[in-house]
This record gives structure tokens, C-alpha cells and sequence, in this order.
């Protein structure tokens, strides 16, 4: 029984490692996300910008 204990012991750390890499993921997500939604901004605001002074 102890193998079979050793694998099951193996798997919930694998386990438990790609749990903790999922949610370090999500969280590089969520702030890339937040650098691209502020980036959209800019561009927007730089965009309106330019086609005030084409148009004047």
C-alpha cells in the first residue's frame, strides 16, 4: 500500500504546484489586461488629438 500511497502523495503535490501556477497566471492576466485596456485609452485619446489638428 505504500506505493500506491507515494503516487497518490505525488499527484496532490502536482496538483497543488499547477493550482498555485494557474492562479499566478490569472493574476499576470488580469494586470496585462489592465496595461491593455489603459494602452486603448491612450491611443484613443492621442487618435482624437491627431484628427483635431488634421482638421483645424
Amino acid at each position: 500500500m505504500g506505493d500506491a500511497e507515494d503516487r497518490i502523495t505525488r499527484l496532490e503535490e502536482a496538483v497543488a504546484h499547477q493550482l498555485k501556477t494557474i492562479e499566478e497566471l490569472s493574476d499576470q492576466l488580469a494586470e496585462q489586461w489592465k496595461i491593455v485596456e489603459q494602452t486603448r485609452v491612450k491611443l484613443e485619446r492621442l487618435t482624437e488629438r491627431f484628427l483635431r489638428a488634421v482638421c483645424i
